[in-house]
């Protein structure tokens, strides 16, 4: 049996333990910076693995960002069919609504907050997400600013996380 073939560092500045170094900085940088760099962007990520609340919570964040960016991609992508929503003044919003209130910024959102949320989970394949938030914007051209609780009803079919249902309540 032959040995493996020796390396030669000797045109590296420092040789390898001063390589190894370097990676491992950057290695670790990257590891700091990806959360950050990762928020910035409102890319549709499946939420797959994990927790069934690591999950939705995943897929709220991802709402939250597309939402701030008027970005449609996220509702069309996980609103369900026969998704029904109720807002804080009474209107009923089924998918295709919701999909056009954001693309043409009827509803406009400079500032979402999410202040707490719980997710609970009801079966393998059902869970609610209720919390508060602190919004800043508008509908239909009037201001909407203030603290609000919600409640979103998350369904999994055919593995994929949809909401089905969603209500929202302006705190007094």
């Amino acid at each position: 049996m032959t040995s493996p073939p020796k390396l030669d560092y000797s045109g590296l500045n420092g040789g390898p333990e001063k390589m190894m170094k370097r990676l491992l900085a950057l290695a670790f940088a990257l590891t700091l910076l990806s959360p950050i760099l990762r928020s910035q962007t409102a890319e549709v990520t499946p939420a797959t693995t994990g927790t069934v609340e690591s999950q939705i919570t995943d897929l709220e964040k991802q709402g939250v960002i597309a939402s701030q960016s008027n970005d449609p991609k996220f509702i069309q992508s996980y609103l369900a069919d026969d998704y029904m929503g109720i807002g804080s003044m009474g209107q009923m919003t089924d998918r295709q609504t919701a999909i056009d209130n954001l693309k043409t910024g009827k509803n406009k959102y400079d500032k979402l907050e999410i202040l707490d949320r719980k997710i609970t989970q009801y079966g393998p394949n059902a869970a609610i997400a209720r919390g508060k938030v602190m919004i800043k914007g508008m509908y239909n051209g009037q201001p909407i600013d203030g603290a609000y609780v919600f409640s979103r009803t998350w369904l999994q079919r055919d593995g994929k996380w949809q909401v089905i249902g969603f209500q929202s309540t302006k705190m007094q």
